[in-house]
C-alpha cells in the first residue's frame, strides 16, 4: 500500500512538471458588472504552480493582484460597457471567463438567475415604467415653511457644501463590497466565534466594554480602518481605499481580514475579521452617506441654497446606483455577502443565499436600512423639482458612466428607479422584512413619494394582498396590545398608524381610483383606537410600563422621563388625536403639570387638544408667571406635600382616564422643591394641575433625531458613539 501511494505521488509530480495543466477552480467571480464598479476574481490552482498570466480586455483595468500560491486573486475596475472576457493561463491550468459590463440603461432587460426572474424592479409588468414624481407629497407647505423659518444648516450639510462632488460620490464603494454590523457572527464562524477577539490582544478587547461594539474609529487619521480600543492596533494593515488589497500582517481585501499568522479557533478552524465590511456599514453608509442625503435636502429647504440640493442629488445618484445594481446582482445583497465574508478560503458570497429573495436585505439589514431608504425618499421629495437648471449635475452623471442621462428627466427616472422602485419590489418580495410592519411602512412611504396613479397598486397590495386591512383584527389582542414585548409593540403602534395615515394620503391623491370596497381606511377601523388605549391602560402613573418579553433588558436602569402612555411619545398621540379626535388622546399629549409639548407647532391642534382635554376634566396649566407671583405661604409642609402627592398619584394612575403625572411631582422636582422655596411654590401648583413651565421637554429636537437618525433610534445604547461626529 505504501509503495502504491509513493507511485501515485511520483506520477502527480511528473504530470505537473511536464506542463500538463490541471483545471483551475473558480472561488469567486461577479454575476453582472456595471461601469465604474470594482470587483474581484478568485481562483484556486495546485500548490507550487506559480502566478497565472492574465489577459485583460479594454473594458476593464486590473488595479491589484494577490498571489497566495494555491489561491490567486485579481482586482478589477470596469471602464465601460461591453465584453469583458478574462483569460488565465499558467502551470496551474487555463481558464476563459466570459463576463459582461452592462450599461446602466440595460438593467431593465429581463434576465434570470436560476429560477429567479430579474431585475427585481417594480412594477414587474412594466420594467421601463416612465411615470415620474410630479408634486411634493411627503412634506406639506407648512412643513417646508417651518424648515424655512428655522433656517438651520443641518448636520453634515455645511461640510458637504464645501466637499468636492467626487468625494461625496465615493463615500461608499458600492454593493460589490460587503457590509456587516458585527465583527463576530456566531453560527457563521469557526467555533461559533467563541474566543474570537482582537487579532492582536485577543479577548482583552471586551474587558469593560460592549460585547457587540467594542471597536473604535478615527476617520480623520485612519480612514477605512477599525481600531482596537485595548491595544490601539488599526485594522486592516493594507491601505484598502487606495487600491492596496493585501499588504502587511493583517490584510483585508474587503471580504474579510486574513492574518498572515492566523489565530486558530478551539475547534481547529480559522477566524476572519470583516474590518472593511464593518467600516463600510457603520461609518461610510450609515454614518456619512445616508444621513448627509437628508440633512443636505433639509438644509436646502431651510436656506433656499440650491448648492445643498445639488450635494444631496450627487449622493442620491450613488445610492440609486447601489439599489439598481442589487435589483440584478443578488450576490451583492447584504445577507449573501455578509455570511460569505466569514468563510474561508476567500470570503466569497454564499451561493446558497444568492438565489433567495425573502430575507435577502438590500444594502444593510432592514431594521436600519428601511428608515435610511425612507429618508432618501423624503430628501427627494424636497429637492426633485429644484434641479432643472443644474447643468453640472448632468455633466457629472455623464462623466461617471451614465451617458444615458441626457436631461434632468433622465436623472429623475434613474433616481426614482433606484431609491423608490427597487425597494418597493424588495418589500413585495419580502426581502426587507424585520419587525412587522417595518417593510410595509417603507413601501407605503415610497409609494406616497412617487405618487403616480400606478402607486395605487402598491396601496392595493398593502391593504389586501399583504393584509394591512385585516391586521388590526388578527395581529392585535382584544385590549389593543400587539404580540411582542411592550417596547417592540411601540413599533407596531407607530408603524401601523403611519401606514394608515400614509395610505389615506395616497388614496386622497387618486380618489377616483381608491374607492371601496378595494380601498378602505385602516385608521377608521374601530380597533385602531384600541392600539392606543393599551399603553395608556398598562402604564403606571406616567413613569413606567411592563418590561417583559424581548425588551432588551429587565427594565430601564433609571427613572423614565415623565410621559403618559409609555412607550408612546407625543408624536404618537398627535397622530392618534388627529385621526380619531378622541379626547383621551388629546389629554395624553399633555406633559407634567398640564403643559403641551413644544413639538406641537400646529396652533389649531394645540387649541383643539386643549379644548378636548378640558372637556375630559383635565385642567391645562396657567402661565408660570402667575403661579410664581403668588405667596410662598401657599406651599404645604414638606411631609404633607409627599403624602398628598402619593395619594393623588395612586388614585390618578389607577382610576382617571390617562392618569395624571403626580409621580413626576414626587420624583425629580420634589427633591428641588424641598431645597428651594420658589420651586416649592411651583411644586404646589403642579399638584393643583396649574404649573405650565416645569420640565417642558425639548420634543422638537428629540423628534428630529428620532425621525432622521435611524442608527440611534434602533441602537439607543450606541447612540452617543454614532452621533458623536
Amino acid at each position: 500500500m505504501r509503495n502504491d501511494l509513493l507511485l501515485l505521488a511520483t506520477i502527480a509530480t511528473m504530470v505537473l512538471c511536464s506542463g500538463v495543466r490541471a483545471d483551475l477552480k473558480v472561488l469567486d467571480k461577479p454575476m453582472w458588472i456595471f461601469p465604474g464598479q470594482q470587483f474581484r476574481v478568485c481562483l484556486e490552482q495546485p500548490e507550487g504552480s506559480g502566478e497565472l498570466k492574465v489577459e485583460v480586455p479594454e473594458t476593464l483595468e486590473m488595479f491589484d493582484r494577490w498571489d497566495q500560491d494555491a489561491i490567486q486573486r485579481y482586482y478589477f475596475r470596469a471602464l465601460k460597457a461591453g465584453d469583458a472576457t478574462l483569460k488565465f493561463s499558467g502551470k496551474g491550468g487555463e481558464l476563459e471567463m466570459p463576463l459582461t459590463v452592462l450599461g446602466w440603461n440595460e438593467v431593465y432587460q429581463p434576465r434570470k438567475y436560476k429560477e429567479v426572474e430579474l431585475p427585481r424592479i417594480w412594477p414587474r409588468d412594466d420594467l421601463e415604467y416612465s411615470g415620474l414624481k410630479s408634486r411634493r407629497t411627503m412634506h406639506s407647505e407648512e412643513d417646508v415653511a417651518q424648515l424655512r423659518a428655522q433656517g438651520q444648516i443641518v448636520g453634515r450639510a455645511g461640510r458637504w457644501l464645501k466637499t468636492p462632488d467626487e468625494e461625496i460620490y465615493n463615500i461608499i464603494p458600492g454593493p460589490s463590497v460587503p457590509r456587516t454590523c458585527l465583527i463576530v457572527l456566531g453560527s457563521m464562524e469557526a467555533n461559533r466565534g467563541i474566543g474570537k477577539g482582537c487579532p492582536v490582544c485577543g479577548m482583552k478587547i471586551y474587558e469593560g466594554r460592549s460585547g457587540f461594539y467594542p471597536w473604535k474609529y478615527d476617520t480623520a487619521k485612519h480612514p477605512w480602518k477599525v481600531l482596537c480600543p485595548n491595544c490601539g492596533t488599526a485594522f486592516p494593515s493594507n491601505d484598502w481605499r487606495a487600491g492596496d488589497m493585501h499588504s502587511g500582517p493583517f490584510p483585508d481585501d474587503g471580504f474579510g481580514c486574513e492574518p498572515v499568522d492566523p489565530p486558530i479557533a478551539p475547534d481547529g478552524g480559522k477566524w476572519r475579521w470583516p474590518f472593511i465590511a464593518y467600516y463600510h456599514q457603520w461609518k461610510a453608509y450609515m454614518g456619512e452617506l445616508t444621513p448627509g442625503i437628508i440633512e443636505s435636502a433639509r438644509t436646502f429647504a431651510a436656506t433656499g441654497d440650491k448648492g445643498y440640493a445639488h450635494k444631496s442629488a450627487i449622493a442620491l445618484l450613488r445610492m440609486a446606483e447601489a439599489m439598481v445594481d442589487m435589483s440584478l446582482n443578488l450576490n451583492h445583497r447584504k445577507i449573501a455577502n455578509r455570511d460569505g465574508i466569514l468563510k474561508w478560503p476567500v470570503g466569497a458570497p454564499l451561493e446558497s443565499r444568492v438565489g433567495r429573495l425573502g430575507g435577502s436585505f438590500l444594502y444593510i439589514q432592514c431594521n436600519w436600512g428601511n428608515p435610511k431608504i425612507e429618508n432618501a425618499a423624503r430628501a427627494w421629495d424636497l429637492i426633485f423639482d429644484q434641479l432643472d437648471d443644474d447643468k453640472e449635475l448632468i455633466e457629472f452623471c455623464q462623466t461617471h458612466n451614465h451617458p444615458e442621462i441626457q436631461s434632468i428627466e433622465d436623472f429623475k427616472r434613474f433616481i426614482e428607479t433606484g431609491i423608490l422602485r427597487v425597494p418597493i419590489q424588495a418589500a413585495m418580495d419580502n426581502a426587507v422584512a424585520r419587525n412587522w410592519p417595518q417593510q410595509e411602512m417603507m413601501a407605503a412611504n415610497l409609494a406616497l413619494c412617487l405618487g403616480t396613479e400606478k402607486t395605487t397598486e402598491v396601496a392595493d397590495w398593502l391593504l389586501n394582498a399583504n393584509g394591512i386591512r385585516f391586521a388590526l383584527t388578527n395581529l392585535f389582542y382584544r385590549d389593543g396590545a400587539a404580540y411582542e414585548s411592550p417596547s417592540y409593540n411601540h413599533g407596531h403602534i407607530s408603524r401601523m398608524a403611519g401606514i394608515g395615515v400614509i395610505l389615506d394620503e395616497l388614496q386622497a391623491l387618486h380618489p377616483d381610483i381608491c374607492k371601496p370596497p378595494k380601498f378602505v381606511s385602516a385608521t377608521k377601523d374601530p380597533k385602531f383606537r384600541q392600539i392606543y388605549d393599551f399603553p395608556l391602560n398598562s402604564g403606571l402613573i406616567g413613569r413606567t410600563y411592563p418590561a417583559v418579553g424581548d425588551a432588551g433588558k429587565g427594565g430601564p436602569p433609571g427613572v423614565l422621563s415623565p410621559a403618559q402612555g409609555l412607550p408612546c411619545n407625543v408624536d404618537d398621540w398627535m397622530i392618534a388625536y388627529r385621526v380619531t379626535k378622541d379626547p383621551r388622546f388629546a389629554q395624553a399629549m399633555y406633559g407634567p403639570g398640564g403643559s403641551l409639548a413644544g413639538s406641537i407647532t400646529d396652533p389649531e391642534l394645540r387649541v383643539r387638544a386643549g379644548d378636548s382635554a378640558v372637556g375630559q376634566g383635565y385642567r391645562p396649566a396657567r402661565a408660570v408667571d402667575a403661579v410664581c407671583a403668588e405667596p410662598a405661604t401657599r406651599a404645604p409642609r414638606h411631609a404633607d406635600l409627599w403624602h398628598r402627592g402619593s395619594e393623588a398619584g395612586a388614585v390618578a394612575g389607577a382610576r382617571l382616564p390617562g392618569g395624571l403625572d403626580f409621580l413626576w411631582a414626587l420624583g425629580k422636582q420634589l427633591g428641588d422643591a424641598l431645597r428651594d422655596k420658589d420651586k416649592r411654590r411651583v411644586q404646589y401648583e403642579l399638584l393643583q394641575g396649574r404649573a405650565d413651565h416645569v420640565c417642558r421637554p425639548a420634543a422638537g429636537a428629540d423628534r428630529s433625531r428620532r425621525e432622521y437618525c435611524a442608527t440611534c433610534e434602533d441602537n439607543r445604547d450606541e447612540a452617543k458613539d454614532h452621533c458623536a461626529d
